[in-house]
């Protein structure tokens, strides 16, 4: 046998034992994710605090969206409003409204929808006793409000020029403990990586009109999920 036989016959063999190999594997499947997925704004679905899905709706539950909250949501009624076309929706804000009277109207609700997103505390002190006094408490109320009913809960973190990070973080603590019925909007973490959303406003907390796209975008997805 000649030289270029014997390395034919090689090549041969060396085929065969790789499609024998490439037999043996199974690929692994690959998740593309969906073209509209993909172009979506920073969303509930990004949120790092829910760690398990929360359960069907139950026929407790009244279908619709409830939105309470402040100058930050009277300013994305409109967009939020041509955004969830087709479903039951209240957007009740108010410019300058702090948390004791948004959980006012939010207690007056005798008969609350499968979701309730709530856009407060952006007027209150941010200091520790008023977070863990006032905050707290308000969020384990819907918390439980939306377990009792079988449906869900939804809360913004908060941007401004001061510090709210302790409330931040409670509100993200809260979703973790009761992912089963709690979601987050992740304002804070928006304006964190995209600051010119806030830049006009010297506070540092009401959007330009491209931010409360973004917003009204991201309560329309926490709704949706």
């Amino acid at each position: 046998m000649d030289v270029f036989a014997a390395l034919r016959q090689w090549a041969i063999r060396t085929e065969r034992r790789v499609e024998a190999l490439v037999g043996r594997v199974s690929p692994r499947p690959v998740a593309v994710q969906p073209l509209d997925a993909m172009d979506a704004p920073l969303a509930a679905s990004r949120d790092p605090a829910p760690t398990c899905a929360l359960p069907p709706p139950t026929q407790r539950a009244q279908a619709g969206v409830l939105v309470i909250g402040d100058s930050l949501t009277a300013g994305m009624k409109p967009k939020l409003t041509r955004q969830m076309v087709g479903a039951p929706l209240e957007v009740n804000g108010r410019p300058g409204r702090p948390l004791q009277e948004g959980m006012a109207i939010y207690e007056a609700t005798a008969v609350k929808p499968r979701v309730v997103e709530m856009g407060l505390f952006t007027n209150n002190d941010p200091a520790s006793w008023h977070v863990q006094n006032e905050l707290k408490p308000a969020i384990q109320r819907t918390v439980d409000d939306a377990r009792a009913r079988g449906g869900r809960v939804v809360w913004a973190t908060i941007a401004s020029d001061q510090s709210y990070d302790e409330a931040n973080a409670v509100i993200h603590q809260m979703a973790r403990d009761n992912c089963d019925v709690m979601r987050v909007v992740e304002w804070a973490e928006a304006v964190r990586a995209d600051p010119s959303l806030v830049a006009d406003d010297p506070y540092k907390k009401h959007p330009n009109d491209r931010g409360y796209q973004l917003r009204a975008d991201m309560f329309a997805a926490a709704a949706r999920e």
